[in-house]
């Protein structure tokens, strides 16, 4: 029977291996040495500290023998990383991040963790740390300042609801007030438009030309301050909520008429040509009266802001809505004020001309009265050619929550 050979390494190439070993340890050493970060190597069972480079020894002295744990956090025992498998096993080679702090300093760092072969065949722990303090006092103080901003924002949000709820309040209470001395001052104007006009037709006697011119101011003026008596009961009565309806069915084409007939006079002291195209009948079911009082405020507008030319009113039925539009050849609207039309008290001055008469509170009630009927109010205007309002409504009224 032969004898097996045994191969013997010869002592210079253990020798060559074993200065190949130094070299990439002194390589290795050099570079870890040039880092800012901390690197150590520890061995994952006992937590010995196997090797720690300059920045380690700087900040800690030289470790090596000692337990990372104890060294690095100042604790008596591994944490809880310390001592959780699944960095090894399986996980050869991955990498883990996980943050720890010194108990003493209360320094914060971020660890980055790899199981890896040590050249004796070991499996240790490769590992940097970074030092995070300032990123976690950072954080912390974000996160403090966080929370008195939530606290904060929660008791103001509490005083602005309080105080939000205060204000509906005396706006309800502003609004009931307003309402109810309107109600009282429009008895006696009605009275002063009533009797002023009984004198002006001569039914109380004879009057002079001049009584007449005087009487005529009391009139207007009487009249015009009853309008906004009743514009600032609509006004009211939409803040409150309390706008009554009264949906019936009517027809739009006799409406139409009525305010035509209402205008006449106006229309024809300034020159204008009032022009009406509609359906020979209409039939809606809305509220008369408050559709009545939008498209008077339409060609009331027109005839106020139109100097020559024309005023079209024209009624379209489609796709079970109703339109009805006011188109005049006046002064137009600049794009800067459009924004500005239904606005409570909104005035537009233009250039040149007076400040018409008004409460500036017209197109705004007809806004949210279109609203109210489940309608909607549109302008189209070009400066100095003239504009077009249109009223549109659904054929038969439904209730809509505001």
């Amino acid at each position: 029977m032969k004898r097996k050979k045994t191969v013997v390494a010869r002592p210079s190439e253990h020798r060559r291996g074993q200065e190949v070993l130094e070299r990439e340890h002194e390589q290795l050493t050099a570079i870890f040495d040039s880092t800012d970060e901390v690197v150590y190597v520890a061995d994952p069972i006992s937590h010995d500290l196997l090797y720690v480079n300059k920045a380690f020894k700087d900040r800690w002295g030289d470790g090596v023998g000692q337990k990372c744990y104890r060294v690095l956090q100042n604790r008596d025992g591994p944490c809880e990383f310390c001592t959780n498998d699944k960095i090894f096993g399986k996980n050869l080679g991955k990498t883990l991040i996980w943050e720890f702090q010194n108990l003493v300093t209360k320094q914060w760092f971020r660890c980055i963790d790899r199981a890896i072969r040590w050249p004796d065949g070991r499996m240790v722990r490769y590992e940097m740390a970074i030092d995070v303090t300032e990123r976690k006092k950072a954080e912390e103080a974000l996160r403090k300042a966080r929370d008195e901003l939530e606290v904060k924002v929660a008791e103001r949000t509490k005083e602005l609801s309080q105080a939000n709820i205060r204000l509906q309040e005396l706006d309800r209470l502003k609004s009931l007030f307003i309402a109810s001395m309107s109600h009282e001052l429009r008895t006696p104007l009605n009275s002063i438009i009533g009797f002023t006009g009984i004198m002006l037709q001569g039914l109380a006697g004879e009057i002079t030309e001049e009584q007449r011119k005087q009487l005529t101011m009391v009139k207007k003026s009487a009249s015009h301050l009853l309008d906004l008596i009743n514009d600032i009961i609509d006004v009211s009565k939409i803040e409150t909520g309390e706008v009554e309806l009264t949906i019936e069915e009517f027809d739009l084409s006799d409406i139409l008429q009525e305010v035509e007939g209402s205008f006449k006079v106006a229309v024809d002291e300034k020159g204008l040509k009032l022009s009406l195209k509609m359906p020979e009948r209409l039939i809606i079911k809305s509220d008369e009266r408050r559709t009545k009082q939008i498209i008077m405020n339409f060609v009331s507008n027109a005839v106020k802001f139109t100097g020559r030319g024309k005023i079209e009113i024209e009624a379209v039925k489609k796709d079970e809505r109703v339109k009805v539009s006011v188109k005049d050849t006046g002064i137009g609207i600049k794009k800067e004020n459009m924004k500005k039309l239904f606005k409570q008290f909104s005035r537009i001055h233009v250039k040149g001309r007076p400040i018409e008469k008004g409460t500036g509170l017209g197109l705004y009630i007809s806004k949210k009265v279109a609203d109210l009927l489940g309608g909607q109010v549109e302008v189209e205007s070009v400066f100095g050619e003239g504009s077009k309002f249109t009223l549109t409504l659904p054929l038969r009224y439904e209730e809509v929550k505001v």
